[in-house]
């Protein structure tokens, strides 16, 4: 898979699995046709790219869990990575008329990231560390700690008392919507349990019609899919369609 010919072209590189089933580069000239290994790691290892001296390969490997690039030195055989990305990214071909690799990385939903990465460049990631301030709540103790009491002990209940949603209704949201025509008001209130959820909508006319709107609505999902009450005055809505086709343009009345 994925061959790389040398400037020369008396050799060729390329990816090939073993009997293991495990991805690695070898490397075949065609003047014996003898094919030497050229990586050896538990990952897969891919896309090889070629440089222009010959010197040296440049590759996609799997090393560490994530896709990144690796250069491997054909004089010392020796290969380290010079890309550290979280995501991920592949090695695609020797940037024309440039001394880097042209490379992709993860897709976004609707575009393709093309990079240019040097091949000689050095890895710079630092170990992972946090600060004490984020990490020392895993040994800080309350500092009033319960003292008597057995975690592991069985909580005593003294008294039972069935739900009501009216005893804890709080204030959700409310928004105020000003016009040169209306003023508008729109306010949620649920239960503990946001079982219960009350809403309204009013609407003050000073445009001198007096049309004065309101719509008060109930919704209770304590009971199978939910159930709805709405009780309004002059919210209601009628439309027409312009042409009598199914999906036709719809006027609003």
């Amino acid at each position: 898979l994925c061959p790389s010919y040398s400037p020369d072209g008396s050799q060729v590189v390329f990816a090939m699995a073993d009997k293991d089933a495990n991805m690695d580069l070898y490397l075949l000239e065609f003047s014996s046709g003898s094919i030497r290994r050229l990586t050896d790691d538990p990952t897969v290892d891919y896309n090889p790219i070629w440089h222009p001296d010959g010197d040296f390969i440049t590759y996609t490997s799997h090393a560490g869990s994530t896709p990144n690039l690796h250069t491997l030195s054909l004089a010392s055989g020796k290969s380290r990575p010079i890309t550290d990305v979280g995501e991920a990214i592949w090695s695609w071909q020797w940037t024309p008329g440039d001394t880097t690799i042209m490379s992709t990385t993860l897709k976004d939903v609707d575009t393709v990231r093309v990079v240019k990465v040097d091949p000689h460049r050095s890895v710079t990631t630092q170990p992972l560390s946090m600060r004490n301030v984020y990490t020392r709540w895993r040994k800080t103790e309350p500092a009033y700690p319960l003292e008597n009491v057995d975690p592991a002990k069985p909580v005593d209940i003294i008294s039972k008392n069935p739900y009501r949603f009216t005893r804890k209704i709080k204030h959700f949201f409310t928004l105020p919507l000003p016009t040169d025509k209306e003023f508008i008001l729109v306010s949620q209130w649920t239960d503990a349990m946001g079982r219960h959820i009350f809403q309204g909508v009013g609407v003050l006319d000073y445009s001198g019609d007096n049309t004065h709107r309101f719509l008060l609505d109930y919704y209770n999902a304590m009971v199978g899919p939910g159930f709805g009450l709405t009780l309004s005055s002059l919210m209601g809505f009628t439309v027409r369609p312009y042409d009598n086709s199914r999906y036709g343009l719809i006027e609003e009345i």
